[in-house]
């Protein structure tokens, strides 16, 4: 039922973990793609290395996260489609709070559940009533909590199948917002208050520090004039902790950048 999508660069300290995670699940009902996007590491060994038939490894030359999820789209057999970053984990009940969902909202396309960071830091969350909410008005909620991340989103693959581009190939930073904000002004959001999947944020290739391109970030694709007017307030919020980012880590271009592109409009 499930086609869990795992794009995979260089990450042999978690890779393993990653996937057994998924093998782990109570809900069986899946595959797994594992697209090996030119890792120079034994992250390719150690996936061969778990033995399991649903595991379907591809491999391909270095075109970045985007081209990997791509790839792994065109090549998934089932309806849904699962995301899961080659760092990140899922804890077992993932799919089948997943399932259930998808049972009680049959028509609608797109479902995450909730997650924590690996740090344990306090994540900020609209209390619901309800174990399962339908998100009327995804970016106004938004302004207060993390509504999606890549690993708990499942996507109808009928969605992807009507979209021209898919994940951006130009974009390296943003690129899975961007996707997301695309799809949630065409169809509403099932949301889970269950906690299903852990963000590592110390895991390979993660650097905090590191300066970005942000010719290549979402940053630069942002529009502050025709936006409804939540998604406009959305990207006006994220633009200025980005921007305070920069600042703090003296990426002086990046932030004169913001500053320049947006007219000041974010201040």
């Amino acid at each position: 039922m499930f086609s869990v999508i795992i794009p995979l660069y260089n990450k042999e300290l978690s890779v393993k973990n990653t996937i057994l995670s998924v093998l782990d699940q109570t809900y069986q009902d899946f595959e797994i793609i594992v697209v090996n996007d030119g890792s120079t590491d034994k992250s390719a060994e150690i996936v061969a290395d778990i033995k399991d038939s649903r595991i379907i490894v591809y491999n391909k030359v270095n075109g970045g996260v985007s081209s990997a999820r791509n790839f792994g789209i065109n090549k998934a057999k089932y309806g849904w489609i699962a995301f899961l970053d080659g760092d990140d984990l899922w804890k077992p009940n993932h799919l089948q709070i997943v399932n259930e969902m998808i049972n009680q909202f049959p028509h609608e396309r797109l479902f995450a559940t909730s997650f924590n960071y690996s740090d344990n830091r306090n994540v900020k969350r609209i209390q619901r009533n309800n174990k399962f909410t339908m998100i009327d008005n995804y970016f106004e909620e938004s302004l207060n909590e993390v509504l999606v991340w890549t690993s708990v989103m499942v996507i109808n693959k009928t969605c992807l199948d009507n979209l021209e581009i898919i994940f951006r190939e130009d974009l390296y930073l943003g690129e899975d917002i961007e996707l997301w904000h695309r799809l949630l002004n065409l169809y509403k959001l099932i949301k889970a208050s269950d906690v299903t999947a852990i963000y590592k944020l110390d895991a390979e290739n993660r650097s905090n520090s590191k300066k970005e391109n942000i010719h290549r970030s979402i940053l630069s694709k942002l529009n502050l004039s025709n936006a409804n007017k939540y998604e406009n307030k959305w990207n006006k919020k994220f633009i200025r902790i980005k921007l305070k980012q920069y600042l703090k880590r003296r990426h002086w271009y990046n932030a004169f950048y913001l500053i320049m592109k947006y007219n000041f409009k974010i201040l």
